[in-house]
């Protein structure tokens, strides 16, 4: 397959409907630091590693054999193009001038021998790397951990609550779970943080509260407020995005809260941490 060094989005939602293959549970997928230095020619050169590799229109895909992801290469491609479609569209880009690099593993022991670290997901902007584990009951490879590389290439980096809240909102679920509903049934359970907490001590809590939290507030600023006001929380922070909406953070807040609370709970089954 030749090398594409510039996506056309309208090429890619094409080839994206007839590929891309559902894969459920992208949520499962958390960073402990978006920020690394595992570059593909390391992640190549790993001695515990015999790579396969293949291609999609925007990423090199590096896989073992008689892995899952061998036997599903083909919705792998489509998924990651489809993937980029949406995050682009979210970003309000038409293209994006880099080729990603796709390491894709078995399990979480592969990924610890890969990049030390037991995780399902992780990304490494600066590189251009997203390595991610896929088998049938863990499926990594959403938009999340793409999300992470496109935007902070093109936009720049954030706070991580941003950054994570508009990488939960690029799959819009976490754990297979609705994004509001989800939030809603949190609040119910009055399980969520403040708005204050949220923003200033974001790691101090379980990522199975502060994710979908941060994911349904950030879908609800950037579906009531545009594309253009999230940028600007994005690169100058949620005080510049109040005085952009013209709305305090306590207002803000309540009318997340209220917006969320007409959603239906029914079908929501989720593990809240205890």
């Amino acid at each position: 397959m030749k090398t594409h060094r510039h996506i056309n989005l309208v090429v890619v939602a094409v080839l994206s409907a007839t590929l891309c293959l559902a894969f459920h549970g992208c949520g499962l997928i958390y960073i402990e630091g978006v920020i690394g230095d595992y570059s593909k020619d390391k992640l190549l050169e790993s001695p515990d590693f015999l790579w396969t590799r293949d291609s999609s229109l925007s990423c090199d895909i590096f896989y073992e054999a008689d892995s899952w992801a061998a036997r599903n290469i083909v919705g792998i491609r489509g998924n990651a193009d489809s993937a980029l479609v949406r995050i682009l569209g979210l970003l309000h880009e038409s293209s994006f001038s880099h080729r990603l690099n796709y390491f894709i593993v078995n399990n979480r022991m592969r990924m610890q021998s890969l990049i030390n670290q037991q995780t399902n997901g992780k990304a490494f902007p600066r590189r251009l790397v997203i390595c991610a584990v896929a088998n049938d009951s863990v499926t990594g490879l959403g938009a999340h951990e793409m999300f992470h590389v496109v935007a902070m290439n093109v936009w720049g980096s954030t706070e991580e609550w941003v950054n994570e809240g508009m990488a939960v909102y690029s799959d819009n679920t976490w754990w297979m779970q609705e994004l509001h509903p989800l939030a809603n049934y949190l609040r119910q359970e009055h399980r969520l943080l403040s708005l204050d907490d949220l923003t200033q001590r974001f790691r101090h809590y379980d990522a199975m509260i502060t994710y979908p939290e941060t994911g349904s507030f950030l879908k609800y600023l950037y579906e009531t407020f545009g594309q253009e006001n999230v940028e600007i929380l994005w690169k100058q922070g949620l005080t510049a995005f109040c005085r952009s909406v013209h709305k305090t953070r306590s207002t803000l807040e309540q009318e997340w809260l209220a917006a969320i609370g007409w959603f239906d709970t029914t079908n929501v089954h989720y593990r809240i941490p205890g």
